[in-house]
């Protein structure tokens, strides 16, 4: 597995990079228009040199402005390869006010089990490693302190569960799925009518729906949105109907 990634620099500065792939998208909404430009230089260890330059319509107001690595003309040089020895998707984790709760929450809702607890990590514990202290280190979040615990449940998919004591300043409520970060998990059910008969039993908010995709590469699918007792976005989607 020998050897470097091309650098952007050799393959994009200055230059057109044929005969490197090159793809543009548009994405046009009323309030602003991204340009993507991205050019792919593969090399023999199944590398990319990506380019990606966002170019951001000025206009009064808009929020895009105000969000790091989308300014006006900012230039992103992204560089990747394969991973070795990737083997699949090992858990989500999502944070929660009160672990105990949650974890009672999850495993009825589940029919899980938890399979492990650790903690409580506290930064103000260890030693710093590298100049910083050691849960900005580790987790990417300064004078942290918090707990977490494993379920698994159908399948051996996994969900693992923070609660966070620390730091003070920590936001009390998730992102939307339209902010940076903005995330969901879905759940595969193999009766979304089934579900929907007992919703007011399980403590989800349901949104509007479910959608019933009818035509392209996910026909057949029905999904709807759920927000969990802390507003956590889920989705449970139904891949083949169940007759009645």
């Amino acid at each position: 597995m020998g050897g470097d990634c091309k650098s952007p620099g050799s393959a994009f500065e200055g230059s057109n990079p044929s005969p490197a792939t090159r793809k543009i998208e548009e994405l046009n909404q009323p309030q602003f228009w991204l340009h993507f430009v991205i050019f792919e230089a593969k090399t023999s260890h199944d590398c990319y040199d990506i380019c990606l330059t966002s170019v951001i319509k000025e206009q009064e107001n808009n929020p895009l402005n105000q969000i790091p690595g989308l300014a006006k003309g900012r230039i992103m040089l992204i560089k990747t390869r394969n991973m070795p020895g990737v083997e699949g998707m090992d858990h989500v984790g999502i944070t929660i006010p009160n672990l105990d709760d949650a974890v009672a929450f999850y495993c009825t809702l589940l029919n899980a089990k938890e399979i492990f607890r650790l903690g409580p990590f506290d930064a103000r514990e260890f030693p710093e490693v590298d100049g910083k202290d050691w849960s900005l280190a580790h987790v990417n979040v300064a004078d942290g302190r918090f707990t977490l615990a494993m379920l698994e449940y159908g399948n051996g998919s996994r969900l693992e569960l923070f609660q966070y004591d620390r730091p003070e300043d920590r936001r009390s409520t998730p992102p939307r799925n339209s902010d940076l970060g903005g995330h969901h998990i879905a759940f595969k059910v193999s009766s979304l009518d089934k579900v929907l008969e007992l919703r007011s039993e399980y403590g989800l908010t349901f949104m509007a729906g479910p959608i019933e995709i009818t035509e392209g590469p996910a026909a057949g699918q029905r999904i709807i949105y759920v927000l969990d007792p802390w507003d956590n976005q889920l989705e449970l989607v139904e891949y083949e109907r169940t007759a009645k």
